[in-house]
């Protein structure tokens, strides 16, 4: 039987040039590719400290749950200042007094004694009242009543239509 034939001897390998070798990239260890990853979590969390410094984040009124899963404003503070503010407009402008005001022009509001202190009053009440509308992790439970005092108060102060005050209208939601 006859022996198959040798393959011919391979030539000597061509000398690459620095342009022609392949960049070797060395394979990651498991304990390199653990430092890598520490490495970016770290760089990761210092952009994220770095982001909440710069917002400028009221952190003492924010509190997180585990995992930081979900975060949860502390509301009390704002209902207090709006539970507040809505007394001291009780006690300075009497609301059975702005109820009894029923015919009253455009032009003459701005010079009435009762209603325009109680207007002026109102803008600070009306923007605490959005400012609270507008939290979208504030209960229904906590909303509503100062939404009800805002309605009162509001009603009390009354819109201008035709030459006449309108107790009635409901303000938008």
């Amino acid at each position: 039987m006859e022996k198959p034939p040798l393959p011919p001897t391979p030539e000597k390998p061509k000398e690459l040039t620095p342009e022609e070798t392949p960049a070797i990239i060395p394979l990651e260890t498991p304990e390199r590719g653990a430092q890598r990853i520490e490495r970016e979590n770290e760089e990761n969390a210092s952009a994220w400290l770095k982001k909440i410094e710069k917002d400028e984040l009221d952190l003492d009124h924010e509190k997180t749950e585990l995992f930081g899963q979900d975060h949860l404003i502390d509301y009390e503070p704002l209902i207090q200042e709006f539970q507040t503010i809505a007394s001291v407009f009780e006690l300075e402008h009497s609301l059975e007094e702005l109820f009894a005001i029923t015919d009253l022009t455009v032009a003459d509001a701005p010079n009435h004694p009762v209603r325009e202190p109680a207007r002026l009053a109102m803008v600070e009440i009306t923007r605490l009242r959005n400012a609270l509308k507008n939290e979208k992790g504030l209960s229904e439970e906590r909303y509503e009543p100062i939404e009800r005092k805002y309605t009162q108060i509001s009603r009390a102060v009354g819109m201008i239509n035709n030459g006449k005050v309108d107790h009635t209208r409901t303000p938008r939601r």
